[in-house]
């Protein structure tokens, strides 16, 4: 089976006929990547295997969450060392444990998140797989989910961490009719599943960038009014837009995926009783590169906790979320209410621009897939 590898130098030197092989610099570090051979998993339907199905993985896709892995796989001092990358695919069911009645071979199939339970005893909560580009795949009925008929697959190589954490996330924040909704970051792949998620359902909904790049295609979701402010540099409240609806009374609803540079700004912008809602950090990989990460021009203090408290403010963090969420946003997919953002899909030995389009492309918007040949 084939892979997508970050590999150690001496790998790396020792492909000169392996076409996909390739460098990239992220963070000031060079990942060196490539598609690599290896043996099939054994699969064992009427043994250890009769809960399990085989995979054959079609296309894959990175999140935010694989930069850190992805550079502490390439600054390891061992240099044989490989690492398979890749937390969402699309795959196809090659054959099903004894035990498993309803998925057959043929079935498409991606990874099912759920989180904090995998509702089975005694198998992980959380991705299938952090190796998600292994083209052939052992994992527990419980782990995958059936692909709509009317899905792509490379729509559903980019689909389950985004749909399942965002579906998880607007149903924590229990929105009242008519919410006013803040989304940040608003480029980001998450936030790009809560925009798409929140349009059409009656919510006003501001999406806030750094930047104005992309303003058409996310005043295309149907936003109130695209926010172009950095949280690094003023309070976010200072900007006129987000200062009227303040006014007005706040924010009934927040998400938000980097609670370390957002955060402070909250309790400020938000209605009383409004509810918060974060599902990660920006902060994630500085360790690895010896970088400095950026901060929040609001600082934290006890005003912040005090503010919270007496507007009645509901803090929420949200870790990927549940199998329901992620059937619902498949529902809504195939019924055309949710959109899949993909930004580019690449194969055969585009390896180096998978990575440098995931994480360095300034004109990125939306997920890049990789589909094998």
């Amino acid at each position: 089976m084939r892979g997508f590898f970050i590999c150690g130098p001496d790998v790396a030197s020792s492909q000169p006929g392996n076409r996909s092989f390739g460098a990239v610099t992220i963070e000031g570090v060079t990942v060196r990547c490539g598609i690599l051979e290896r043996p099939d998993p054994v699969f064992l339907p009427d043994a250890e295997h009769r809960g399990h199905v085989l995979v054959r993985v079609i296309a894959f896709s990175c999140n935010y969450r694989d930069k850190s892995l992805i550079l502490r796989a390439a600054t390891t001092d061992r240099p044989r060392a490989v690492y398979a990358i890749g937390s969402e695919f699309c795959g196809v069911v090659e054959a099903v444990g004894a035990d498993v009645t309803d998925l057959a071979p043929g079935d498409r199939v991606i990874g099912d998140n759920a989180y904090p339970e995998s509702g089975v005893p005694g198998i992980a909560a959380g991705v299938p797989s952090n190796h998600g580009s292994r083209e052939r795949q052992v994992l527990h009925r419980c782990k995958v989910a059936r692909v709509p008929d009317a899905m792509t697959d490379e729509a559903a190589a980019a689909f389950s961490i985004g749909g399942q954490t965002t579906y998880s996330m607007i149903r924590k924040l229990e929105l009242p009719a008519g919410a006013r909704v803040l989304v940040t970051a608003a480029k980001s792949n998450t936030s790009l599943f809560a925009l798409a998620a929140l349009a059409g359902r009656g919510y006003e909904v501001y999406a806030q960038s750094t930047s104005d790049r992309f303003a058409a295609e996310l005043e295309g979701l149907g936003i109130r009014a695209l926010v172009v402010a950095d949280p690094t540099v003023a309070p976010l409240v200072e900007h006129p837009v987000i200062r009227q609806v303040a006014q007005a009374g706040g924010f009934h609803g927040v998400i938000d995926p980097y609670f370390d540079l957002y955060l402070p700004h909250m309790p400020l912008l938000m209605a009383a009783g409004g509810r918060y809602v974060t599902c990660g950090l920006y902060d994630q990989y500085m360790d690895v590169v010896g970088g400095e990460a950026p901060r929040s021009a609001v600082p934290v203090g006890p005003w912040l906790m005090m503010t919270v408290m007496m507007r009645n403010l509901s803090i929420i963090g949200n870790c990927i979320g549940s199998t329901d969420d992620l059937e619902r946003a498949l529902a809504d997919h195939a019924a055309g209410r949710l959109p899949v953002r993909i930004d580019r899909v690449l194969s055969g030995t585009d390896t180096a621009a998978f990575l440098e389009r995931t994480y360095l492309a300034r004109d990125r918007l939306g997920k890049v897939v990789f589909r094998y040949d």
